[in-house]
Parts: C-alpha cells; sequence; structure tokens
C-alpha cells in the first residue's frame, strides 16, 4: 500500500488499528471489510419466528463468505417498535433487516394491515392459492415506502384456540367471560359473535390472565408453551384455523448497496425458505407436537368448539373483511376481492 493509498484511508476515516491490520494482509480497505447488518426481531428467541429469523440469517452469512454478515436481534432488544417499522427501516441507518406481522402496522398502512386477518381461511392449504398474489401485493405496498420485499414467512402453527383460566369451549361459554385478542380485527369480529374482547400485548398476557384482567386469551399452543401459559390458562379448545405471515423486508437503501451476486443470495434464501414453511404450514406437524407437549406441562385439552361456532366465527370474520376492506378504499377492496375470489376457485 503506497502513500497516496495510506492518505485515502485516512481522508475515509479508516481507523489506525483496522489500516495496520489491512496493510500486514496486503489487501485494501475494501476487501479486508465485510457489510454489516442489523435485523430486528420482535419474537423471543425461543419463538419459532425469531428462529426462522436466524435460519435465514445463518444461511445468507455462509453463503456470502464474509461479504455480509447479518447479526439476528431478537425480543426487541435494539429497541426499536414494529409499530414504527415504516419509518424506521428505509434508511437503513439503524436497522437494515427485519421480519415483521403486517397487523401490527395499522397506523401507518391499513392496507397491508388487512390484507388477510384472522380466521378467513378455511383450511391450511388455501394459503398455498393466496401467498403468490399476496406477495405480489406485498411488493407494492413496501415498494412505496422504500423497503424491500423479500418473502412471506410463515409460523408454522395454523390452529387458533382459546386458552382460560377455566374450561371453555362454546361460545356461549366465551360470552361470559374477557377474551384477550391481540387486534382491532379480532375485536370487531367477537363483537359480531356477542363476545367481549380488548388487546393485551402477548408480553403482558401471563400477567393479566394470573391477576384475572382476562379469562380467556386468543392464542396458539406453540406461541402458549413459550410463556408457560398452562399455569394461568391450562384449558384450550381449538376454534378455527389460522396463517400468521411474517413479510421478510430490508431496507431499500442497504439492498442497492449489496453486491449483485450478494442480492441474489438474499433473495434465494428468502424464497427457498418461504417454499420450506409454507410446507411446514400445511402439514401442521408443529401444531401436533406443541399441543403434545402444552398437554404434557400440564395443559388440558378441551373438546374442540362446536362446528356451528367454528362456522360463525370464520363468517364473523369474513363480514369484518369485507366490512374493513370497504372503509379503507378501493385499492384494500380490491385485494380482498382478488383474494376471496381465489379461495373460491
Amino acid at each position: 500500500m503506497d502513500g497516496v493509498s495510506i492518505l485515502a484511508c485516512i481522508v475515509r476515516g479508516v481507523s489506525a488499528a483496522a489500516l495496520l491490520a489491512v496493510m500486514q494482509l496486503g489487501m485494501s480497505p475494501a476487501e479486508a471489510s465485510e457489510t454489516e447488518w442489523k435485523m430486528h426481531v420482535v419474537w423471543v428467541a425461543t419463538r419459532p419466528e425469531a428462529k426462522e429469523a436466524r435460519a435465514w440469517a445463518d444461511r445468507v452469512n455462509a453463503r456470502t463468505k464474509g461479504k455480509l454478515k447479518i447479526a439476528v436481534h431478537d425480543g426487541g432488544s435494539l429497541g426499536a417498535k414494529d409499530a414504527d417499522m415504516l419509518r424506521i427501516l428505509p434508511s437503513g441507518s439503524v436497522i437494515q433487516a427485519t421480519m415483521l406481522y403486517p397487523g401490527y402496522v395499522a397506523r401507518d398502512e391499513p392496507e397491508l394491515a388487512f390484507l388477510l386477518p384472522e380466521g378467513v381461511l378455511g383450511a391450511p392449504k388455501d394459503i398455498v392459492k393466496l401467498l403468490p398474489h399476496m406477495s405480489a401485493i406485498y411488493d407494492r405496498i413496501f415498494g412505496r415506502w422504500e423497503i424491500k420485499y423479500l418473502a412471506t414467512f410463515l409460523s408454522p402453527e395454523h390452529g387458533l384456540g382459546v386458552f382460560c383460566r377455566s374450561p371453555v369451549a362454546s361460545l356461549e361459554a366465551l360470552r361470559k367471560v374477557k377474551l384477550r385478542v391481540w387486534n382491532k380485527a379480532l375485536i370487531e369480529t367477537f363483537g359480531k359473535l356477542g363476545v367481549a374482547s380488548s388487546v393485551i400485548p402477548q408480553n403482558d398476557m401471563y400477567m393479566a390472565m394470573q391477576t384475572g384482567v382476562v379469562d380467556c386469551a386468543l392464542y396458539s399452543a406453540g406461541s402458549a408453551n413459550t410463556l408457560s401459559l398452562h399455569e394461568v390458562a391450562p384449558h384450550w379448545s381449538y376454534l378455527g384455523v389460522n396463517v400468521l405471515p411474517i413479510n421478510l423486508i430490508v431496507s431499500q437503501n442497504s439492498w442497492k448497496a449489496l453486491p449483485a451476486d450478494v442480492q441474489t443470495v438474499l433473495q434465494q434464501e428468502a424464497s427457498r425458505m418461504e417454499s420450506e414453511l409454507v410446507q411446514d404450514f400445511v402439514r401442521g406437524e408443529y401444531s401436533v407436537a406443541e399441543d403434545k407437549k402444552f398437554q404434557a406441562a400440564g395443559g388440558k385439552r378441551l373438546a374442540d368448539f362446536p362446528a356451528v361456532d367454528q362456522r360463525a366465527f370464520y363468517a364473523a370474520a369474513r363480514a369484518v373483511w369485507d366490512q374493513t376492506s370497504k372503509t379503507l378504499g378501493d385499492k384494500a377492496l380490491g385485494n380482498k376481492v382478488l383474494l376471496s375470489n381465489m379461495l373460491q376457485d
């Protein structure tokens, strides 16, 4: 390295220690450095969503061989809020990648948040029809926020259950207790069924159940296991099919700064994992295993909600989907019509 190169490094702000290491190895600073990304994940490390993030990052890191290193920060440890992610991510200055449940950004992008509300699928395999069309919509919406959409990862569990302090396995019984849900659409869905509900964040749910703030919670067995929910809500009953689409997105600025071969690896590994997770979701083996784990820990699986109740929940969710889409405007309504038509094919 000659004197001109050394001066250029100093001007660019390369530290003396880094410069010395580069000189000893006989490489240019560009060759010696790697791009480092921070990936925000709101879920705790034991949740399948966090495991999916780490698996994807590990695959990318291995294939890019030092050109890119993605560090996954789970449990919201970077201090970012998912509700603010559409405002935080585009610049790429703080966070370069994340996995986002679209329902969390209803304030900034309601079209995205209400694309596929909970309870509107009749069977797990329905998502296979919808996902290509959903991906096109996701790509369009995230694009206007200067965010690069890569794929949709599905949480592996497709069973939606009601977990209660005492046995509850029908809508009639559910109308007599206080129910926890996680978004406004679910409040409206259960409202149509005569069930009072309120939004309580998952990290506050255990305490709310323990202290009697709520008597029951809408949740899934796998997620319940990560919170030891069997200790305060040991009784659960299956209500319906649910899909939890998680968008894998990155800063457009950060994406554009990557070499083309690294971009290719990111997209290939995202598409590969999306396909694997869709297959896992449809098979449903995770749901069965987590139910067994919940029961082994001391919980009890009750009889499913009666078929008539399951149909009522599905109908109420569809009605909320229709009503909400109309209030959000032509694009949201067009999304709903497209997806609902696909479900009928």
